[in-house]
């Protein structure tokens, strides 16, 4: 009976794992035109923040359109080093500036970096 109930608790404890963790879909840098970058391979909502692999380590952009099955990405940060083919993963949540009398009198940019 013991080993029954440990085993029901340990299923118990897998499935609330499961339902925790979201698996991260990514897609691929196919196309770079100015400023505009396409990636196929991952479905992102407008406006939804992802991170794009380059050289220098990871850019953020945002979910500006999207036609059939390629997003277009417009980078917030320079494109410098990024290659066809980089990773695109969609982030799940926003990650906003909290506010509080510390941001009072502080210039920030529109990802929360000071200037």
């Amino acid at each position: 009976m013991a080993d029954s109930a440990s085993l029901l608790q340990h299923l118990q404890q897998q499935h609330q794992y499961i339902h925790r963790s979201r698996p991260a879909v990514s897609g691929r840098l196919v196309r770079v035109v100015g400023l505009t970058l396409e990636a196929t391979g991952c479905s992102a909502a407008i406006g939804q923040a992802c991170l794009v692999e380059s050289a220098r380590g990871e850019i953020l952009a945002e979910v500006v359109g999207f036609a059939q099955e390629r997003v277009f990405l417009m980078p917030q940060e320079e494109i410098e080093g990024v290659v066809p083919g980089a990773k695109v993963t969609p982030m799940l949540q926003y990650k906003g500036i909290p506010l509080s009398m510390a941001l009072l009198g502080r210039v920030i940019d529109g990802v929360g970096r000071p200037l």
